[in-house]
């Protein structure tokens, strides 16, 4: 296991300031000293009381076909997976255009957009299960909104997609990029900061309660989607923490309705 002192700017999307011990999983075996603060690519993380965590090296970033099946390491970008799909005529996964994640955590998290979700696209994942201490592979993941039951590491991920033209596939990931251009937000963010209540969209909540814009010192909820917390060069965790707990106790006072976070907090 490789380990380095990296600036939390480089390993969360929202560009968190200060510093952190990060260690590199290497192999499968490595795993069964791991702890559970596994990031992927930072981009749905809060970092606040962690001082250590593990990420999946390179070694788990490849792409491979077995006839029907799309197999993908872990590590590998959401971005490098969209762009093999589109040459190779792959059609499924564009809706996550746009979307700074890797696969392992986008798989981990049941990522979606648009109403659509990434789970109904898996065929297994391989997973070093924490309580087991195995790697196994596992086909009845139990995918729900935005989680999974997974106790573990993911470490691969299958894909059962369909053919379609390549004309048709990068059309598809244009409008979804400009979509989520025009209504959302994808540099200096996490993504959405809440779950979607039954009730009403978190967005549409956190902004009839006044804080569309609402500013913290280093840290914004967006002014085009109040589900999204802008950071800025430095962001300071704390600040990110005030807007999330500020916009939580308003929209219960007013509509009393509980948000819950979609960001993962360590």
């Amino acid at each position: 296991m490789i380990t380095k002192i990296l600036p939390l700017s480089l390993l969360t999307s929202i560009r968190l300031k200060g510093e952190i011990k990060l260690n590199y999983i290497e192999n499968e075996v490595e795993c069964i000293n791991v702890g559970k603060n596994i990031i992927g690519n930072g981009s749905n993380l809060l970092i606040k009381q962690a001082r250590e965590v593990y990420k999946l090296s390179s070694r788990f970033s490849y792409i491979h076909k077995d006839k029907e099946i799309l197999i993908t390491g872990a590590a590998t970008p959401v971005a490098k997976i969209l762009n093999y799909c589109r040459k190779n005529g792959l059609s499924g996964l564009e809706f996550l255009t746009g979307v700074p994640a890797t696969i392992g955590g986008a798989a981990f998290m049941n990522a979606g957009a648009f109403n659509q979700e990434i789970g109904p696209l898996i065929t297994y994942l391989k997973v070093f299960d924490f309580r087991e201490k195995t790697v196994k592979v596992i086909e009845d993941v139990g995918f729900h909104y935005r989680c999974t039951q997974i106790y573990g590491i993911v470490l691969e991920v299958a894909f059962k997609l369909t053919k379609d033209t390549v004309e048709s596939i990068t059309k598809r990931m244009r409008d979804f990029i400009r979509k989520r251009l025009k209504n959302a937000h994808i540099k200096n963010t996490f993504g959405s900061v809440f779950k979607n209540p039954k009730e009403k969209p978190a967005g549409w909540l956190i902004e009839n309660v006044g804080l569309k814009g609402f500013k913290k010192d280093t840290a914004m909820i967006s002014s085009k989607h109040a589900n999204y917390i802008l950071g800025s060069r430095n962001t300071n965790v704390d600040d990110v923490l005030y807007l999330i707990d500020k916009a939580k106790n308003d929209v219960f006072k007013t509509f009393n309705i509980e948000l819950e976070e979609e960001v993962v907090i360590l």
